[in-house]
């Protein structure tokens, strides 16, 4: 099989822009990717399911999100693309990696839409919270369409992942700057964050060597990351710091 793990289920892909019937059914691509290379990605994706299902509890407990309301958006956006209308060629394992990515963030969407108008300070948008998130959902996936169309993309998605993904990490901290109330961020959630992202981007460096491009996203996503991981464990040790109002 040239290294490929083939499922029999053959009904798997009409949308796959390009890739061939076979590799979208393999259970892992082993040809493109070396076992180490799907191990730092697949365990990177596992932490990143850890950290949604905390934000899940964290926000039933404290009835507020702390994700930021331009990142849901394209966070929800992205994976409705890269779970059911655009297929990677990672394989049906991962496939459902992201596909359990989805599923959780149904509901942190939803309660997005119930708390995040707080995270907004633009009048016209927090009158009209709820359609402004919808149609940002749309938009962000539109831009995820169009640029694989385009031919913008890598085959697993990896450019529209790392801008949504920077997006994601300077809005954590410029959100944390401009509130009082903090005691809803979670360090796990940080850390998880930090090190779900930080397995991906090694696998980036090695399967990508020459895309600068993908590189410089990983490492302002990195620069951040450890910014906020910085901010909240000096905040749980009182250490004042600042914030916007």
């Amino acid at each position: 099989m040239n290294g490929l793990v083939i499922i029999p289920n053959v009904s798997l892909l009409k949308t796959n822009f390009g890739l061939s019937d076979a590799t979208a059914m393999d259970l892992l691509n082993t040809v493109d990717c070396t076992i180490p290379e799907l191990a730092l990605f697949g365990t990177g994706c596992f932490l990143w399911v850890i950290a949604y299902g905390i934000l899940i509890r964290n926000i039933i407990v404290y009835r507020r999100i702390e994700m930021p309301t331009v990142a849901g958006c394209g966070n929800f956006a992205w994976e409705i693309m890269y779970s059911w209308f655009i297929i990677t060629d990672m394989g049906s394992l991962m496939l459902w990696g992201y596909r359990a990515w989805f599923f959780l963030d149904i509901f942190i969407w939803s309660m997005l839409l119930r708390y995040g108008k707080e995270d907004t300070f633009l009048p016209p948008f927090r009158k009209y919270f709820i359609p402004y998130s919808i149609v940002l959902t749309a938009v962000w996936a539109a831009a995820f369409w169009f640029m694989k169309q385009a031919g913008y993309e890598t085959s697993i998605g990896a450019i529209s992942a790392y801008l949504l993904n920077t997006v994601i990490s300077v809005l954590y901290v410029v959100n944390f700057y401009r509130v009082r109330d903090r005691e809803h961020y979670s360090i796990t959630i940080a850390w998880l964050k930090f090190l779900g992202t930080g397995l991906i981007s090694v696998f980036m460096f090695i399967h990508y060597p020459d895309n600068h491009f993908l590189q410089l996203f990983a490492v302002i996503i990195t620069a951040f990351d450890v910014w906020y991981v910085g901010l909240l464990h000096a905040h749980r040790r009182h250490v004042v710091i600042a914030y916007e109002g």
